[in-house]
This record gives C-alpha cells, sequence and structure tokens, in this order.
C-alpha cells in the first residue's frame, strides 16, 4: 500500500518538476470572437441590414519575475523528488529486511521442529521398551510413568513447535506481499 503511494507521490513530483521548468517558458493564447448586431426594433430585419463583426486575437506574455524564482522553485521541486526516492529505497530495505528475518525465523522454527520430531519418536521407542520392560516386570511402575511422561511431553512440544512454525510461515508470506493481514 505505501508503495503504492509513493509512486503516485513520485508521478506527482515528476509533474510539479516539469510545471516549475514550464513557468520560465512565454505563453502564447488565440482568442476570437463573434457580434451579431441588429440595428433594428425587430427580431428578424426586412432587410439585410444586420452585422456580424468579428475579431481573432493572438496573445503572448511571459512573466519575467519568474526568471528570478525560477532556481528557488527548481531546487524545491528537485529536493521533494529527490526525498520520495530516498523514502522509497530506505521502504525498500525495510521490506527486505522484514522479509530476511521472517525467513529466518521461519527456517529456525523448521529445524527446531525436525529435532522435536527425532524426539518424539526416541520418547516413543523408550516408552515401548520401558512397557515390554514393566510386563516382565523388569521396570517400576515409576519408570513406566515417567516414559510415558516423557513421550507425552515430546508430542506436546512437538504440536507447539508446529503451530509456531506455522505462524513464522504466514508472517513470511505476509512480509513477502503474498497474503494480506487477516486483522
Amino acid at each position: 500500500r505505501e508503495f503504492a503511494s509513493l509512486q503516485w507521490n513520485n508521478q506527482l513530483a515528476d509533474v510539479n518538476l516539469k510545471k516549475v521548468k514550464d513557468e520560465t517558458r512565454p505563453t502564447l493564447a488565440v482568442t476570437g470572437n463573434l457580434y451579431y448586431i441588429n440595428p433594428t426594433t425587430r427580431l428578424l430585419p426586412k432587410s439585410n441590414t444586420f452585422l456580424a463583426p468579428f475579431l481573432i486575437g493572438l496573445n503572448a506574455s511571459w512573466d519575467v519575475s519568474t526568471l528570478f524564482h525560477h532556481q528557488t522553485h527548481l531546487a524545491e521541486a528537485r529536493l521533494q523528488k529527490q526525498s520520495l526516492v530516498n523514502h522509497q529505497l530506505a521502504l525498500k530495505d525495510q521490506v527486505t529486511t522484514e522479509v530476511n528475518q521472517a525467513y529466518q525465523r521461519y527456517q529456525s522454527a523448521s529445524r527446531k521442529l525436525e529435532l522435536l520430531q527425532t524426539a518424539v519418536r526416541k520418547a516413543e521407542e523408550n516408552e515401548r521398551i520401558t512397557e515390554v520392560k514393566f510386563k516382565n516386570n523388569l521396570a517400576t511402575t515409576t519408570e513406566r510413568i515417567d516414559a510415558e511422561t516423557l513421550l507425552i511431553n515430546a508430542r506436546t512440544q512437538l504440536e507447539i513447535a508446529r503451530s509456531e512454525a506455522m505462524g513464522y510461515y504466514y508472517q513470511l508470506l505476509y512480509a513477502s506481499g503474498n497474503i494480506q493481514s487477516l486483522l
């Protein structure tokens, strides 16, 4: 949205720059007038006694005072244009930085997700081994409960990491401009 606004302001600055340059040039105007003169009191005279004079004029003018103020106005217009260009470059840098940060957060969340998936597989294997030991009376109830607790904890952390990764993914899509804000 802000890029579109800057683009319109940039076009407006171009028009303003052309306007300032055009102020120093002379202007030329062509005018024309046609009159109908009826010397009688009737609307339509009995004979051809009406006149239809016409005037054509050419007007050239040049405002000399603009020559003295031209450089100031031109400098202001150029400064406004350069300010818009600088703002546009800064905004591009900001968007690039935001996209890069969002991408880094998403990559970090993806790596964390892979690690937690490995942790869940190991916790499932540990719980399976502990269950077999418990059935053979080689493990206590506490060890069995600890193994189940570790498995539940690993699965919970995995689901939390999935939701975080999904959030970072949508932040990346938003920062790159592929989706609009839902708020």
